[in-house]
């Protein structure tokens, strides 16, 4: 069926659309309704293929960043709390090496030595709060993101739904008329 641009009520209850092309074409309500719905299920697609591609990003991102958390934290440990708070420290994610100060530019996470820290330990523990921070905050996205998949989701299949029980009266209509011959 083509995209319809536009349509008027003709006298016999049908509906006259004008399809992109331009050719006309007299339809009944059904059909119209269901094409309605077809095309809303077509948006909907669309809508969910973003909030997939966007909770995938989302996921990425979470996992990117509690790989440095743990690297920090590994760092921590292994610091002896003399060791300058420059940002060249080597961090190793995913078997990916860079410097501390690298993977926070990467992620977007501001750096910044901690008021009054004088060591690294000190101007870990602060680092370590602010991307614990992130952390949790990119799971209260992804929460609110799975919820909207989930609402996105629950409408296509409506959706669908309605243009099934369409076909379904046409086609009961149908046979009753058959019948009746």
């Amino acid at each position: 069926m083509s995209t319809n641009t536009g349509a008027v009520t003709a006298s016999n209850g049908s509906f006259l659309v004008k399809a992109a092309d331009g050719t006309v074409e007299e339809l009944d309500l059904g059909t119209v309704m269901m094409s309605v719905n077809l095309k809303y299920v077509e948006l909907l697609d669309v809508q969910i293929a973003n909030q997939v591609s966007d909770t995938m990003e989302r996921n990425d991102q979470l996992e990117l960043v509690t790989g440095l958390l743990s690297g920090l934290r590994e760092l921590d440990q292994d610091s002896d709390g003399s060791t300058d708070v420059s940002g060249t420290q080597k961090i190793t994610i995913d078997g990916e090496t860079k410097t501390l100060e690298t993977w926070l530019k990467e992620l977007g996470i501001e750096y910044s030595i901690a008021e009054g820290a004088t060591n690294l330990t000190e101007s870990l523990e602060t680092l370590m709060e602010d991307i614990q921070s992130e952390i949790d905050t990119l799971n209260d996205d992804s929460e609110i993101a799975s919820l909207q998949l989930q609402n996105l989701t629950e409408k296509r299949s409506n959706a669908l739904q309605q243009a099934s029980n369409l076909m379904s009266s046409a086609h009961n209509s149908s046979q009753t008329i058959l019948g009746n011959y």
